[in-house]
C-alpha cells in the first residue's frame, strides 16, 4: 500500500523510489492483461514510471507531449488518474533533496545536481530500455 506523501516527508516513514517502483511493478505484473506477454507488461511498466517520475518532477506539458506523443487531454487525464502515487515520488524527491541539502551545505545549485544524478542512477539501474 502506498504510504501519505506527507509521511515520507516528515520522516514518519521510510518508503523510496525503489519502494514505490516495487509495489507499483508488483501490482503491475500481476494484473491480467489479454495477449501481453511478461516483457511487454515489463517494458509497458518502465514507460508508465518513467511517465509517473517526470511528472512527479512538474516536468512542462509541452515536453510530455514531445516523449509520449499522447493528446495534451491523455496526458492531464493519465496525470489525474495517478495523482496519489505522482505526489509519492515528488515527495520522496524532496525528502532526498533535504537530506542532500543538509548532509553536503552545498547550497542549492549543487544539491539539485546531486538529486538528479541520484535520479538517474535509479533510472540506470532499474529502468531497463528495449534496445
Amino acid at each position: 500500500m502506498i504510504p501519505d506523501p506527507k509521511q515520507i516527508l516528515k520522516s514518519e516513514i521510510k518508503y523510496g523510489l525503489e519502494d514505490i517502483y516495487n509495489d507499483l511493478r508488483r501490482d503491475w505484473m500481476k494484473s491480467d492483461f489479454k495477449d501481453i506477454d511478461d516483457k511487454k507488461k515489463e517494458e509497458c511498466f518502465n514507460g508508465l514510471f518513467m511517465f509517473l517520475m517526470l511528472s512527479g518532477e512538474d516536468k512542462p506539458l509541452e515536453i510530455m507531449l514531445e516523449i509520449y506523443k499522447w493528446t495534451a487531454g491523455t496526458i492531464k487525464e493519465m496525470q489525474s488518474a495517478w495523482q496519489k502515487e505522482i505526489d509519492v515520488i515528488r515527495h520522496i524527491h524532496m525528502k532526498k533533496y533535504l537530506e542532500l541539502y543538509e548532509q553536503y551545505l552545498g547550497g542549492t545549485s549543487m544539491t539539485l545536481k546531486l538529486l538528479n544524478l541520484w535520479i538517474h542512477d535509479f533510472i540506470k539501474k532499474n529502468i531497463k530500455e528495449a534496445l
